[in-house]
């Protein structure tokens, strides 16, 4: 399939959301770009993309194997699927097993590459300008 990538709509630190010819479709090309603290801290891991993109997609795929809707439609090379329009939630999950990041910032019983004794899962709001703040499950609930 010949994807045209021309058509910039927006573009954030680890992916870049380009035009299809469908009305209701998009593609996300991911990037191998690296960043951490708001974008301060950034590097290049070659093929980052292409593993980010064929792991999103096999997710995307297991979600709707269970009836779940993504809005994934399909992997069209190795670091670009074609996904259907959406609104945005501004929340970013992510899941540790390892110390890191804002943890050892902002707790300091915690070192960096501490093992943890399990998976802790963090949402924050995806918000450069006020640091991706924290956010509780009751905000997630109040959110909506």
């Amino acid at each position: 399939m010949e994807i045209n990538l021309l058509n910039k709509i927006a573009e954030g630190k680890t992916k870049i959301v380009y035009s299809s010819t469908s009305s209701d479709e998009v593609f996300l090309k991911f990037k191998d770009d690296i960043t951490a603290l708001d974008g301060e801290k950034h590097n290049v891991l070659p093929g980052k993309g292409a593993i980010n993109a064929k792991v999103s997609a096999k997710i995307f795929s297991l979600l709707e194997e269970k009836d779940i809707p993504t809005h994934f439609v399909k992997l069209v090379d190795d670091t670009t699927m074609k996904v259907k329009k959406l609104k945005m939630i501004p929340v970013e999950v992510v899941c540790r097993n390892v110390a890191a990041g804002h943890l050892v910032k902002n707790y300091p019983f915690f070192r960096k590459g501490d093992k943890l004794k399990e998976p802790l899962i963090e949402f924050f709001l995806k918000d450069d300008l006020h640091h991706d703040p924290l956010l509780s499950e009751e905000h997630l609930k109040i959110f909506g």
